[in-house]
C-alpha cells in the first residue's frame, strides 16, 4: 500500500515555522537595534552586511532545523504518546527521508558556514558549527535523560544568539569600547541582562514541556526533572524560574534610560508573569502546563519587541 501524502499543513508544522520566524525577527531585531545602533553611534560600517548577514542568518536556521529534527527522529516513541499528530508519528514512511534531510542540511551548513568564514577572513568559525551539531545530536539522543541540564542546554543555545552576532562583529564592539568604555559597559550589561532573560524563559518553556510529556517520557524511562522530583517541587522550580524573569527584567529595565514604551513592556511582562503563576495556583501545574508553554512564548515574543524599542541614546 502507497504511504500517505502529508499535506502542506503537516509539513510546515515539521519545519516549526514560527519558531523559525520567531528565531529570524530576533537576529534582524538585535542587528539593526543594536548592532545597527553601535554602528551609526561610532560611524564605524559593520562587518556583515548584505550577503555574508543573509548567509549567517540561513546557517543559524539550519542548524535550529537540525536540531527539531533530530530530536522528532529520537522522539517517535514518546510523541506517539505525548503528541500524536507529530509528522514522523503520522507518516512513520518519512522517517528515512527525515534523516536524509539532516544529512543534506548538515551539508548545506557546513558550506554556509565556510562561506561566510572565507567572506569575512574568520576560518576558525568553522570549528563552532561542528560542536553545534555534535551538541545537539547528542542532546537527541540522551537529553531525555539529562534532566535539569538537558534543559539548561538547550536554554543556553537559546541564549548564546546574541553571541554570535557579537562574535561576528567583534570589531564594532572594539570600536564602542574605545570610543566610550562607559556606553560599552552600559550596553553589556544590558546584553547580559537579555541573555539571561533568554535563558530563563526558555528553561521555564522547557520545564513546562517536561510537565506535559511525563506520561511519554515514562514510558521510556526518561529522567526528566517531573518524573525525578515530582510535579509539586516543579511548581516549586517553575515558581523560582519566574521570580528569576521578574528579577532580570527589573535590572535591566533600571540599566536603560527612561523610556515610556519600555515601561508599557515591563508592565505586560509582570502582568503574564503574575497570571503564570496565578495559573499554577489555580489549575495545578500538570493543568497549567500547556497554557504556560503556549504564555511562554509570547513572553519571548514580548521581549523581542522589548529589544527593538531600546533608546539609542544608550549606544
Amino acid at each position: 500500500m502507497k504511504a500517505a501524502r502529508p499535506s502542506l499543513d503537516a509539513f510546515l508544522r515539521f519545519l516549526r515555522w514560527p519558531n523559525l520566524l520567531l528565531i529570524t525577527l530576533f537576529l534582524l531585531v538585535f542587528d539593526q537595534a543594536v548592532v545597527g545602533a553601535i554602528s551609526a553611534s561610532i560611524g564605524m560600517p559593520p562587518a556583515l552586511d548584505g550577503i555574508p548577514r543573509v548567509l549567517l542568518i540561513l546557517d543559524v536556521l539550519i542548524v535550529t532545523l537540525i536540531g527539531y529534527w533530530l530530536n522528532d527522529l529520537q522522539d517517535v516513541a514518546t510523541d506517539s504518546i505525548n503528541r500524536p499528530d507529530r509528522f514522523l508519528v503520522r507518516y512513520p514512511a518519512y522517517a528515512s527521508k527525515a534523516k536524509a534531510w539532516v544529512v543534506w542540511l548538515v551539508a548545506i551548513g557546513l558550506c554556509l558556514t565556510a562561506a561566510i568564514g572565507y567572506w569575512e577572513g574568520r576560518l576558525e568559525w568553522m570549528g563552532l558549527y561542528p560542536a553545534a551539531v555534535l551538541g545537539l545530536f547528542f542532546y537527541a539522543r540522551h537529553g531525555k535523560f539529562w534532566g535539569l541540564w538537558g534543559n539548561s542546554f538547550v536554554s543556553f543555545m537559546i541564549a548564546a544568539l546574541p553571541m554570535l552576532w557579537i562574535l561576528a562583529e567583534i570589531e564594532l564592539f572594539q570600536g564602542l569600547k574605545d570610543a566610550s568604555p562607559v556606553h560599552f559597559e552600559s550596553v553589556t550589561k544590558l546584553l547580559l541582562c537579555y541573555a539571561a532573560l533568554m535563558f530563563f524563559s526558555n528553561l521555564a518553556r522547557e520545564l513546562s514541556k517536561d510537565v506535559e510529556d511525563m506520561r511519554g517520557d515514562q514510558a521510556v524511562n526518561g529522567r526528566s526533572f517531573p518524573l525525578r522530583i515530582g510535579v509539586a517541587g516543579t511548581s516549586l522550580l517553575m515558581t523560582a524560574f519566574l521570580l528569576m524573569i521578574a528579577g532580570v527584567q527589573t535590572l535591566m529595565v533600571a540599566l536603560l534610560p527612561r523610556s515610556l514604551l519600555l515601561s508599557v513592556f515591563s508592565a505586560v511582562v509582570f502582568f503574564l508573569l503574575l497570571m503564570f503563576v496565578r495559573w499554577i495556583q489555580k489549575l495545578g501545574f500538570s493543568e497549567a502546563a500547556p497554557r504556560l508553554n503556549k504564555g511562554l512564548k509570547w513572553l519571548m515574543l514580548i521581549g523581542l519587541m522589548q529589544l527593538f524599542s531600546l533608546p539609542t541614546t544608550l549606544f
